[in-house]
């Protein structure tokens, strides 16, 4: 926007015309804004603050368009808060002023190549059965169970599996039995 097209603005008030600077002219409102700094060195501290505090919204609010408002926008900050804590570092009243370390010393974090490492599995493991062995129910006692269910509606007691057998079941036989009415399948 150029200054003929803020001209056909109709003014009605000195706040439209702070407003239309602020937003239309954000770098010359700054340097209007921004004192010398004979006057600056005579302000107490808390003056100070709020001389950079007030800078510092103002750009924040107003300054995006530019880089150099930006840079303007954290010099400030920075010496707003050095104000506020009572630091001993020193304190200007523009970035004009300041040397060029004014900011903190940015040393860059060397990089080191790490070997990378294999994660531990988080949470539970599977649990590995090839260490336990199911032996397999004895297809004689199943039938015993299924036919004693339909027949007598109850299950077959160990001695009348061997009676109907007519011989003395196997170790293996009677494992399955106790398995089998313990799962009660």
């Amino acid at each position: 926007m150029t200054w003929k097209d803020i001209l056909k603005f109709k003014i009605k008030s000195p706040q439209d015309v702070k407003r239309l600077g602020n937003e239309y002219a954000a770098e010359d409102m700054y340097e209007a804004k921004v004192i010398d700094s004979d006057k600056y060195n005579l302000l107490s501290d808390v003056e100070k603050t709020k001389y950079h505090s007030s800078l510092y919204t103002f750009l924040r609010n107003y300054g995006h368009e530019s880089k150099e408002l930006g840079e303007n926008r954290q010099f400030h900050y920075t010496m707003s808060v050095r104000l506020r804590r009572g630091s001993n570092r020193p304190t200007y009243n523009r970035l004009s002023n300041a040397p060029l370390g004014w900011k903190r010393r940015q040393v860059p974090k060397p990089k080191k190549a790490k070997p990378k490492k294999e994660k531990k599995k988080r949470g539970r493991q599977p649990f590995s059965q090839s260490h336990i062995k199911i032996e397999p129910i004895s297809y004689l006692i199943i039938d015993y169970f299924k036919m004693w269910e339909k027949k007598y509606n109850r299950q077959p007691t160990l001695e009348e599996i061997k009676d109907e057998e007519g011989r003395p079941l196997t170790s293996d036989e009677e494992n399955s039995y106790y398995r089998y009415k313990k799962t009660g399948n």
